[in-house]
C-alpha cells in the first residue's frame, strides 16, 4: 500500500479510534443577541450601503508581488489557502512560478498551471513563498536550479515564507540557517539538518522569515502577513470575507492532542517519506555546504 492509498484508508480506520471526540463548545453554542439589538447577519436595505472606503486598509500605491514556488507534488492546500488570502489584500499579485508553464500535479492529483517561469519573475518580491508537500519535496531539495533561484529571489524579498515541509526547501537553499522555523510535525525535526532551530508552533517569525505548520497553517500565516503588510483591519476583513471561523470537529490536529494510535499510524505512513527526505537533506548539505 502506498502513501495515498494509506491516507484514503485512514478515514475508515480512524473512525473507530476517535469516536469519543465531539464537536467543540463553539459549534454547539447558539449566537448571542447583540446588546442593542443589532443583527450583523441582516443585510442593509437596498440603496443604504455606504460608499466602499478602502483608505483605512493601508493599501500601498505600488503593486506588490508574491513569488510562489509551484512544483510537482506540492500540497494544494498549502498553496491555495495562502493564495486565497494574499491575492486579495489589495494591489498584490501572486505569481505561481516553476521551470515551465506546463501543468503540474499536486500530491492529491489536483492540477495547477504555473503562471510564470523562473526567467519571467526575477524582480524584487514582497514575499517569497514556498508551500509544502510530500512526494515533491525531496525532488526539489535535490534540484540545484530550483534552490539557486530561491537564493536569488531571497536576496531581494522583503519576507521569506513557507508552510509545512516547504521550510525544508528553504533550509536546503541555506535560507533558514540560524533561524527559528516551523514545519509539518512529521518533518519538523529534520530542519535541524540545515542548521535551523525547529519550533513546535503554528506560526514562527524570526526576523523576515515567516514559517507555518502543515497545510491549514497557510491561511494563518497569510493573515499574519496581511496584518504586517497592511493592517489588522484588512486581515479582519479577509478573515470575514472568507468566513474564517475555525470550529474544530476533531481535536486531533497535533500529535499532542491526537490519540496515540492515530499518531503512531501517521508516523508509520510517513516513515518512507522521512527516509527519502533524510537522504535528500544529507545530499544537499554536502552539495551546497549548508
Amino acid at each position: 500500500m502506498d502513501r495515498r492509498q494509506a491516507i484514503q484508508s485512514l478515514g475508515a480506520a480512524g473512525v473507530s479510534i476517535v469516536t469519543s471526540l465531539t464537536l467543540s463548545d463553539a459549534q454547539t453554542t447558539r449566537p448571542q443577541p447583540h446588546p442593542n439589538g443589532y443583527d450583523p447577519t441582516v443585510p442593509p436595505r437596498p440603496g443604504s450601503h455606504p460608499r466602499h472606503d478602502m483608505s483605512h486598509y493601508n493599501i500601498p500605491t505600488q503593486r506588490q508581488t508574491v513569488i510562489t514556488l509551484t512544483y510537482p507534488g506540492l500540497s494544494a492546500l498549502d498553496l491555495v489557502g495562502a493564495q486565497q488570502i494574499l491575492c486579495r489584500m489589495g494591489n498584490a499579485e501572486v505569481r505561481l512560478v516553476w521551470k515551465t508553464k506546463d501543468v503540474i500535479s499536486t500530491d492529491t492529483d489536483i492540477d495547477i498551471r504555473p503562471s510564470d517561469t523562473f526567467g519571467d519573475v526575477e524582480d524584487e518580491a514582497t514575499i517569497l513563498f514556498v508551500p509544502g508537500g510530500s512526494t515533491g519535496v525531496s525532488d526539489v531539495i535535490g534540484d540545484d536550479k530550483v534552490l539557486d533561484y530561491l537564493v536569488k529571489c531571497a536576496k531581494k524579498a522583503k519576507y521569506i515564507a513557507s508552510t509545512g515541509s516547504g521550510s525544508l526547501i528553504l533550509g536546503a537553499a541555506g535560507l533558514l540557517t540560524g533561524y527559528k522555523a516551523a514545519g509539518h510535525w512529521t518533518t519538523r525535526d529534520l530542519l535541524a539538518g540545515f542548521g535551523a532551530h525547529p519550533v513546535e508552533q503554528r506560526i514562527v517569525t524570526d526576523r523576515n522569515r515567516v514559517t507555518a505548520a502543515g497545510c491549514t497553517g497557510s491561511i494563518d500565516f497569510a493573515l499574519h502577513l496581511v496584518t504586517v503588510l497592511r493592517n489588522a483591519n484588512m486581515a479582519a476583513a479577509l478573515a470575514l470575507a472568507n468566513e474564517y471561523a475555525p470550529q474544530v470537529i476533531h481535536s486531533t490536529g497535533t500529535p499532542r492532542t491526537a490519540p496515540q494510535a492515530v499518531t503512531e499510524m501517521e508516523w508509520a505512513m510517513n516513515a518512507g517519506l522521512r527516509d527519502e527526505l533524510r537522504e535528500a537533506i544529507e545530499s544537499a548539505r554536502i552539495r551546497r555546504k549548508v
